[in-house]
């Protein structure tokens, strides 16, 4: 109940009468539950998105607005009724949240993919100190967000957990390049029945 608790703990007057504001999350326990993430706006934004950032600054994870048509959102969230499948966040005025599950960005995926023992999640982050960032129509916030590690397991050292994320996103990044080639390729192939239709 700690991370949804962490607005209320943080509420004064004076958050509520900003325009956007910014609730510092709870600590995250790696192999833990996630991390609620809440902020709110006094007014739906026309653009909003959501990102996570590591100790240099460069964005390891995005999330923003579901796009996609209502005909289409089931074929656009190819995966997500597996571990993994997208996240998005809510385009509204008020009180707003998102789950970060501890993961960098994942697997872009394509509808009709097959899965065979996967999942397009990201992989993991390492124990260590990130940040939120909010951007909603040209306002920016951010705020600190630390993962520690998962005090149940002793035997797996910080140089452990470090290797495994740098493996999992030379993983990530290879599955990556073999689907956005395939959407390249599917993209090709209607242009091509396009013009031949035409």
């Amino acid at each position: 109940y700690e991370h949804q608790l962490a607005p209320l703990r943080q509420a004064v007057p004076e958050t509520f009468a900003e325009d956007a504001h910014l609730f510092t999350p709870p600590v995250g326990v790696r192999s833990g539950p996630g991390v609620t993430i809440s902020w709110s706006l006094t007014s739906a934004p026309t653009r909003v998105a959501l990102e996570i950032l590591d100790s240099a600054g460069a964005v390891l994870r995005t999330f923003e607005p579901d796009t996609a048509k209502p005909d289409t959102a089931a074929a656009a969230r190819a995966g997500g009724g597996r571990r993994g499948g997208e996240t998005f966040i809510p385009k509204a005025a008020g009180l707003s949240r998102v789950v970060w599950d501890l993961r960098a960005q994942g697997i872009t995926p394509f509808p009709g993919m097959i899965f065979w023992g996967a999942a397009t999640g990201g992989p993991t982050v390492p124990p260590g100190r990130y940040a939120v960032r909010l951007t909603a129509d040209g306002r920016r916030l951010t705020t600190p967000v630390v993962v520690t590690r998962n005090p149940y397991l002793p035997e797996v050292t910080d140089a452990d957990m470090a290797a495994q994320y740098a493996f999992s996103k030379r993983v990530r990044d290879k599955a990556n390049e073999a689907n956005l080639a395939v959407i390249a390729i599917r993209r090709v192939k209607d242009q091509m029945a396009n013009r031949l239709a035409k």
